[in-house]
């Protein structure tokens, strides 16, 4: 099956082999690092899942419904394997997109293949085996590069499975397990609450969080506050004298280029996206291009700008702790802003209309506005038993 040179990727004119027709889409949905993100996984878990999906329900010749019901299981194994292993595997560095992304794309191309009960248990396995990517890489291509490995090599894993071959049907617990290499955790059952028959499926509850800026998630929050205190009170970026934004200690780690060379640096620093917010009053593709990151202004206000860990959020569940942020102006004025969600999460839900609009946004970077529109409507129509085949082509810019 892998061997087959003649699946598309998304963008591309040429064919590739299947489990890198998967690894491109991938790179290509996390390269602005815009794509969705989801709380248990502290990730972003379609960029792996559907990248992986769609290449294989094209050779597989799948409905959309097929591709939605195994999107629905792998992220579902997102969910149990994040709420498992957060805080303590993020906050040592692992990078969860591509290490619980690999073994939930698994299991999601696994369903796709009706697979029986060990060879799902054998597809993880392997992806256990292939899971690696940390978070050294931020701010560099090889951030987008782990989301592709993930999506790759959850792929061939199932594949694998598949095909016969065996492994080690218990690779998440004992003390040579997943948990306890990966976590904080001994690897044993006690410290595993798997998901029960009658509980709600991880697409309802947490749901999926659809990012409003190109950024690291760990900087919503604190462009959300400085965008609404900028709006509330009139400010002008000239009138700021000081600007204090405390945030746990994980979105500390990810943003950690206070003065940022490049745009994708940039991406992954508090002081630029918050400056950029302030200045501009939005914060777009359009800030992350070349040189966009030394525009004088933007770089006045940084200089400003300060950013702290919350007291204990090192060891406390960071999904919990608030971002808070401060201005005080020249004058003496002090404003204030304290939030617990993020825009686009469940609790601030992204309109059909703003989710529409990004979607232009960045697909018209690549298509034209007509061949977007054709993409869109082939997207919606996925739970209607079309075949995955025809959004595949569009995606690769086939007219037909």
């Amino acid at each position: 099956m892998l061997g087959r040179g003649n699946t598309s990727a998304v963008g591309q004119t040429a064919t590739f082999q299947l489990d890198w027709a998967a690894c491109l889409n991938a790179v290509a949905g996390h390269a602005h690092d815009f794509d969705d993100s989801f709380d248990p996984l502290t990730g972003h878990p379609s960029v792996t899942i559907a990248s992986a999906l769609i290449p294989l329900s094209v050779t597989l010749d799948e409905t959309g419904e097929d591709m939605i019901d195994a999107y629905v299981v792998g992220l579902q194994v997102a969910a149990c394997l994040g709420k498992i292993s957060n805080p303590s595997h993020v906050m040592r560095g692992w990078h969860a997109t591509m290490t619980i992304g690999t073994i939930a794309t698994a299991a999601a191309c696994a369903r796709l293949l009706r697979l029986d009960p060990k060879a799902v248990a054998t597809a993880i396995s392997y992806a256990v085996s292939k899971s690696s990517g940390t978070c050294m890489q931020i701010g560099w291509d090889a951030k987008a590069m782990q989301a592709g490995f993930a999506a790759q090599h959850g792929l061939q894993s199932a594949v694998m499975a598949n095909a016969g071959l065996e492994a080690n049907t218990e690779p998440l617990l004992g003390d040579r397990g997943f948990f306890s290499l990966y976590t904080s955790h001994d690897g044993s059952t006690k410290e595993v609450n798997l998901p029960q028959h009658d509980s709600s499926l991880a697409i309802n509850e947490p749901g999926l969080t659809f990012k409003p800026y190109p950024t690291s998630g760990s900087s919503h929050r604190s462009i959300a506050a400085m965008l609404e205190l900028r709006r509330r009170h009139n400010i002008r970026a000239d009138e700021v004298a000081d600007v204090q934004i405390t945030v746990p200690q994980l979105n500390v780690n990810n943003l950690k280029y206070t003065r940022p060379k490049t745009g994708t640096e940039g991406k992954f620093s508090m002081h630029y996206t918050c400056a950029v917010a302030l200045v501009y009053g939005s914060v777009s593709l359009a800030d992350f291009e070349k040189g966009a990151v030394f525009r004088p202004e933007v770089q006045a206000i940084m200089e400003r700008i300060r950013m702290g860990a919350s007291p204990g959020s090192d060891k406390e569940e960071y999904l919990a702790q608030p971002a808070r942020a401060r201005i005080t102006l020249k004058d003496g004025k002090k404003y204030e802003d304290i939030r617990f969600h993020r825009d686009g999460s469940r609790s601030a839900p992204m309109t059909a209309q703003a989710a529409e609009n990004k979607f232009f946004a960045c697909a018209e970077r690549q298509f034209t506005r007509e061949h977007c529109v054709k993409i869109l409507g082939l997207i919606n129509g996925l739970g209607s038993g079309s075949k995955v085949k025809r959004l595949s082509a569009a995606l690769a810019g086939a007219d037909d």
